[in-house]
């Protein structure tokens, strides 16, 4: 499947130099420039300044209708100046846009000579009148104000229209992903996309997402309806602007945390007379998040890093930590009843969380970023209700959770932009036993220690269900070049995913034990222990759109 690569690599880089296609543009600055009789001025050059861009200013000229367009522009603030000879200089300062938001700004110039300029400050355009693209933006300070786990899923529930499969409240699926749905599509049609290139994993057909470091994002874009020919799926489409640094060094730290004390208790006497003897809550929810960005060359080359470290302890409703001296089938009622002192279970989990970008200014109109970001995550004890934490609770071991992208993007001239990148999502997980249960195959502790469970009592101990292993990979390849007038645009581009899928699952004894009120009823034999791999040879879309 690798000797594929290079194929993929060749044809990726064929479409990115020869093709006259649009790229997938961020936010873009358009409008029409007249005189002061209202006829159109063609010949104008509009020049857009901002600190959001590393080389500082991107022009172009309006075109025969008097109409300019400006694509691939970061979210920040602009400066936009019209000039032409024989006329005053105009300028519209303080114009914030965020991203993929086509801001119209027109300009009306009067005949003056060069020397005379105006500067007009107003409001930044709020209504995207060009595309029919319904999309919400989040700024920074939308993602710092409102309180959420800082998790994507967590952030895209404040969206109109965007339902998640299990809501996050208080934090409660901090480190649980839940998943998006719109327009009643399901979860593997959601799209993530970092910078414009696809993160999505291969576990669910793309549904299981990463876990990217909030603190990455400069604005977090959810489109919900109206999307262009590289739109891949119907449903959810998000992409998150990453931090590129800057000019000068910033950085911030924040600390949050959900303190136990500030938690209710809906243990009611209702809910305690039919059988439940502790329910789900936050036992403990915090995490730490530091950031830095800044020059490591001025308007050169910038860089920007974080890292962030949580942890979040939940205790399972109707699960206990028993005394050793009690089997749990038969102690879970006296814990149940609070005849005997039984701690509840908890499933404990944390992360940390790396993240670096490097942005580079190769030339006044080539420019290359890449990134990485990888979570490392631990969830000690991972069960449900009725569980024992002590035998049949899972260790979900996650050393290497791993998304990242590499894209050039090449201003040729005024109206032709040409970009390409590569993107992946790697992952590395294990679904282990508590210490002490795994035993060498056919011993007597192997034959022991196996997964019981009851119909009658819903009781599980003895062992999880298997020991299993995850480690799906998923490549990415896109090209694109954009040819834009000020009315008028094509769009013609390719993008392809690939990679495999490698599993494993073990199970002590080959078979689980199943009981009813503790009377054995039958087994299920299982062809443990076995290996296997699937894999996407290629999801490859080649589109074409032409827009007046």
């Amino acid at each position: 499947m690798f000797k594929r690569f290079p194929v993929r690599a060749l044809l990726a880089l064929l479409l990115f130099v020869g093709l006259p296609s649009m790229a997938h543009a961020q936010s873009v600055i358009a409008g029409v420039v007249r005189d002061e009789s209202g006829a159109v001025l063609p010949g104008v050059t509009v020049e857009a300044a901002s600190d959001a861009l590393i080389e500082k200013t991107r022009a172009v000229e309006t075109d025969g209708q008097g109409a300019y367009r400006i694509v691939d522009l970061r979210p920040g603030v602009y400066t936009v100046t019209f000039s032409l000879s024989g006329f005053q200089t105009v300028k519209r300062e303080k114009l914030e846009l965020a991203a993929n938001f086509t801001a119209t700004v027109n300009g009306d110039m009067k005949v003056g000579s060069l020397e005379e300029s105006v500067t007009v400050s107003g409001a930044s355009p709020v209504v995207d009148v060009q595309t029919n693209t319904k999309a919400q933006v989040l700024s920074r300070d939308v993602l710092d104000a409102v309180p959420t786990a800082r998790t994507i899923q967590s952030i895209g529930q404040l969206v109109v229209g965007v339902n998640l499969s299990s809501p996050d409240v208080g934090g409660s699926r901090a480190m649980q992903q839940t998943y998006f749905a719109i327009h009643g599509t399901g979860a593997a049609q959601t799209v993530v996309m970092v910078d414009g290139l696809i993160t999505n994993g291969m576990m669910g057909d793309g549904a299981v997402q990463a876990y990217h470091n909030e603190a990455m994002v400069q604005e977090a874009v959810y489109q919900t309806a109206g999307g262009s020919g590289e739109t891949v799926t119907g449903g959810l489409n998000m992409n998150l602007v990453p931090k590129d640094g800057g000019n000068q060094f910033k950085g911030g730290a924040k600390i949050t945390k959900s303190p136990k004390s500030w938690q209710g208790n809906n243990l009611t006497q209702n809910l305690i007379s039919r059988g439940v003897g502790g329910v789900d809550k936050v036992e403990n929810f915090w995490e730490a998040n530091i950031e830095q960005g800044g020059p490591l060359a001025k308007d050169k080359l910038w860089f920007f890093g974080a890292f962030r470290h949580a942890r979040y302890d939940k205790p399972i409703a109707n699960t206990f930590f028993t005394p050793t001296n009690v089997p749990y089938p038969v102690g879970y009622e006296q814990c149940r009843t609070k005849a005997i002192s039984c701690e509840q279970g908890i499933s404990d989990e944390k992360m940390d969380n790396p993240i670096l970008r490097l942005t580079w200014q190769v030339s006044p109109k080539n420019k290359f970023a890449a990134y990485n970001d990888r979570a490392m995550r631990l969830r000690g004890h991972a069960m449900g209700s009725l569980t024992d934490p002590t035998t049949a609770s899972v260790v979900w071991h996650t050393p290497n959770f791993s998304t990242g992208s590499m894209k050039w993007t090449s201003t040729v001239t005024p109206r032709l932009l040409v970009e390409g990148g590569f993107s992946y999502n790697r992952e590395r997980y294990d679904n282990l036993y508590q210490d002490g249960i795994a035993a060498p195959r056919n011993t007597a502790a192997w034959s022991a220690n196996v997964r019981k469970s009851d119909n009658s009592l819903g009781y599980l101990w003895g062992a999880p269900s298997a020991q299993l292993g995850n480690y799906p990979d998923r490549y990415n390849i896109g090209a694109s070049t954009s040819y834009v007038t000020g009315t008028h645009s094509i769009k013609v581009g390719m993008q392809d995913s690939f990679g495999p899928y490698r599993k494993y699952n073990n199970a002590n004894a080959d078979l689980y034990q199943v009981y009813n009120n503790l009377v054995p009823l039958q087994v299920t034999v299982l062809n443990t222990p076995i290996q296997y791999a699937e894999y996407l040879d290629a999801n490859l879309g080649l589109y074409a759109q032409d827009s007046w």
